[in-house]
């Protein structure tokens, strides 16, 4: 969560902008109106009627309380990170919080191989039991080509100006062809193929909905 989420999720909270570390419970309330009760409440949020939120209808006087933990801590690069948690503060502290989020990136990275470079994005069958099969079949390919990925000698990069490492898209495309008999030297091919980590690179993340395209040729 960024520092701009934070401000617009917690508005009645302005300690969470700061340069302090912050754990603490924090409630919100969610509603259809904008009443001057509603907008009394804390950390109100009006919720318009073209936006989908399925516990109150539009127009409804009801309003819906939210309570879940804040967390807010410094990173190596300065920046802090923002992380809303329903996890109780006891059991999970916030070193302990911290460490799961490190953990987090493996999974994070493997589901974008598997979205992007697997082609999840795109689908092709409609019915459910299909649709299930075809899941399941990427998810196959995927640990497949990432146990092939482990066996694969990296090539030497020493003496270039960046570290390389294997480029998943390729390499997922030549274990699809390798398994029906297309391609034979698997491991030369993949190492043909190789992207440059470039560290200390910044990219703004560009967060939006996107759901998954079924493809229309049919």
């Amino acid at each position: 969560m960024s520092k701009s989420n934070a401000k617009n999720l917690c508005p009645d909270s302005p300690h969470l902008l700061d340069e302090s570390y912050v754990d603490e419970e924090v409630t919100i309330n969610v509603g259809r109106r904008r009443t001057k009760h509603n907008k009394e409440l804390e950390n109100y949020h009006f919720v318009r009627k073209e936006h989908r939120y399925d516990f109150i209808d539009c127009n409804a006087d009801e309003t819906d309380e939210l309570s879940f933990r804040i967390l807010k801590f410094p990173l190596s690069n300065g920046t802090f990170e923002y992380i809303a948690t329903n996890l109780p503060v006891d059991t999970f502290p916030l070193n302990e919080i911290k460490e799961l989020y490190n953990l987090r990136w493996g999974e994070e990275t493997a589901f974008r191989h598997l979205k992007y470079a697997g082609n999840m994005v795109h689908i092709h069958s409609i019915k459910p039991d299909f649709l299930i099969q075809e899941i399941y079949g990427k998810l196959t390919l995927y640990n497949f080509s990432s146990c092939i990925a482990k066996a694969v000698t990296k090539k030497d990069t020493s003496k270039t100006l960046h570290p390389y490492t294997l480029n998943h898209t390729q390499m997922q495309k030549f274990v699809r062809q390798y398994l029906i008999g297309k391609v034979e030297r698997l491991e030369v091919l993949i190492s043909k193929f190789l992207v440059p980590v470039r560290p200390g690179r910044k990219f703004k993340r560009i967060i939006r909905r996107q759901s998954a395209d079924t493809l229309t040729y049919r």
